[in-house]
């Protein structure tokens, strides 16, 4: 999962916490065929644009923005003033089942109502939610904000902190480390990020 924040976006203003915006990593084309999961009913057809060189970037992730939930370049999340890292703490197969779950979601408009309670429309952290929730025991609480339930950016960093469903891996955020950390520096850095202002 890649975890982002663009210091002047409008959504800064009213979601909660430092970072904001969460795409799901889905890695290279090679990678989803060792995960097996090419063939899986909910792969297949996008399997295309999972091959589709809309840039020289083979990685690829799953991601809702304005425009919908879409199979993206990794570039797209990256055009970001920092970013975090976090994988799940789950096993190989339970990964891909989440990962092909996911791509049900894929060309479904974006959800601007923010409402977790539906699944025709989807906002960042939802893709998440959709992809993970109950694979492998793991469990998202919903939080009840301007009356929806919703999952934030910063819950799911707060769970990497935790160690409870994700573990952090490496944090870039110029505004509190000049460079990419890792290991127990990327812990304290997403930690120092979480006490600055939003």
């Amino acid at each position: 999962m890649l975890i982002t924040r663009k210091e002047h976006a409008a959504t800064n203003y009213f979601l909660p916490g430092y970072w904001k915006h969460a795409a799901l990593y889905l890695g290279t084309p090679a990678a989803l065929r060792r995960l097996g999961i090419a063939d899986h009913e909910n792969v297949r057809p996008r399997w295309s644009r999972l091959l589709s060189p809309e840039e020289r970037q083979p990685r690829r992730v799953l991601e809702a923005m304005k425009d919908g939930v879409w199979i993206r370049s990794l570039a797209s999340p990256l055009l970001a003033d920092a970013v975090v890292a976090i994988r799940p703490r789950l096993s190989r197969d339970d990964i891909a089942a989440a990962i092909a779950r996911g791509m049900f979601h894929e060309g479904k408009p974006y959800d601007f109502d923010f409402d977790f309670t539906r699944a025709d429309r989807l906002v960042c952290t939802e893709v998440v939610y959709r992809s993970y929730d109950g694979i492998g025991g793991m469990r998202f609480e919903l939080t009840r904000r301007a009356g929806r339930l919703t999952l934030s950016a910063e819950d799911l960093v707060r769970m990497a902190l935790e160690r409870t469903q994700f573990e952090p891996l490496a944090v870039f955020a110029p505004t509190h480390s000049a460079q990419l950390v890792s290991g127990r520096r990327a812990q304290a850095a997403l930690e120092q990020a979480r006490e600055a202002p939003a």
